[in-house]
């Protein structure tokens, strides 16, 4: 929708000295209420013809009715921003579609949207299907704004989404330019590697080896590998069938950080040592929602394992969520 702009509020709208020329960024009122911004065009006497930032439409002003953005001014301000963004403000905005964040420019503030919303125009937008984006709080911040935690190869770290919501648990593998990292997942496949943004790591969370949450885990433990449903046939009708599970080889975690597990039988027994995995701070299920143990079999994958009730623990492999169950042996 365009906006309604056919005629422009005649205000007393101080005009910077700087001198205006092609291409010079500009904001300006409309009668609608909201500031807009663009930039100039075309120059012919004292008349300039303005291209507004996010819409399809011209309009002839005079010097009295835009006021020029000091944009080297305009970035120093934003950089100490963190919120209540304003028309021209220098930002950098996560564009969806590109998985990444980019350099804009805001062009309206959209005072009738709940949550608050902004439209900003991409600074390159060269090869993109859209240059501009109506977007919401979480997806701007300051231009130039930087990190609070600086990472290197090997940091472990928690992943989080681009809207904050936590994804796992990880180890930086590289560092990228631009304050990226690509990030290796516990246990998971090289295909489940990822090049995230500095805002979306953390620190991983840890937790102590004394902590009763691992303590408890310490023992000798009957295991036991759970059936999965088939579908079957039988007639006309389509049926669930479940199996009564399996006996598998016991664990053995000890309190001096060790392990010895019997992960196939008739097969010597996996040595090692486990390492202590906390949970992350955010998620309901799965492994890593909850304090264990990570432990490994013999063909080196990793295993969480932790508490699932009295007497009772869950050994679930990471990134695939094979499970067994376990039972303490008096």
């Amino acid at each position: 929708m365009k906006p309604f702009i056919a005629v422009i509020i005649l205000l007393s709208v101080f005009v910077s000295s700087t001198a205006q020329n092609i291409g010079s960024k500009v904001t300006f009122p409309g009668t609608d209420g909201r500031t807009y911004t663009g930039y100039i065009k075309e120059i012919k006497a004292d008349q300039y013809r303005i291209k507004y930032d996010g819409y399809d439409f011209e309009a002839w002003l005079v010097k009295a009715q835009f006021t020029l953005v000091d944009e080297k001014n305009n970035t120093a301000n934003a950089t100490q921003k963190t919120g209540n963004w304003l028309v021209g403000d220098k930002v950098e905005v996560y564009n969806n579609s590109y998985s990444k964040w980019e350099n804009a420019t805001v062009s309206i503030v959209l005072t009738d949207r709940t949550p608050q919303q902004w439209r900003v125009s991409l600074d390159e937008p060269q090869g993109h299907t859209f240059a501009d984006l109506t977007v919401t709080a979480a997806q701007l911040r300051a231009k130039g704004a930087k990190p609070d935690f600086v990472f290197t190869v090997n940091s472990r770290v928690d992943a989080y989404y681009a809207n904050a919501g936590p994804r796992g648990r990880a180890t930086v593998i590289e560092v990228k330019p631009g304050g990226r990292y690509k990030v290796k997942y516990d246990g998971c496949k090289d295909y489940w590697d990822e090049e995230l943004d500095w805002s979306q790591l953390k620190p991983a969370s840890i937790i102590s080896s004394t902590d009763p949450d691992i303590r408890v885990l310490l023992g000798k433990w009957a295991m036991f590998v759970y059936s999965y449903p088939n579908t079957v046939t039988k007639g006309d009708g389509i049926y669930r069938e479940y199996g009564s599970g399996a006996k598998a080889p016991p664990l053995l975690v000890n309190a001096d950080g060790t392990f010895v597990w019997y992960d196939e039988f008739n097969k010597p027994p996996v040595k090692g040592k486990w390492a202590t995995h906390a949970k992350i701070q955010g998620l309901t299920m799965g492994t890593e929602a909850v304090n264990g143990i990570i432990i490994y079999d013999s063909r080196g994958n990793y295993w969480k394992i932790y508490k699932d009730y009295a007497d009772h623990i869950e050994a679930r492999k990471m990134c695939t969520g094979e499970t067994q169950g376990g039972t303490k042996i008096k």
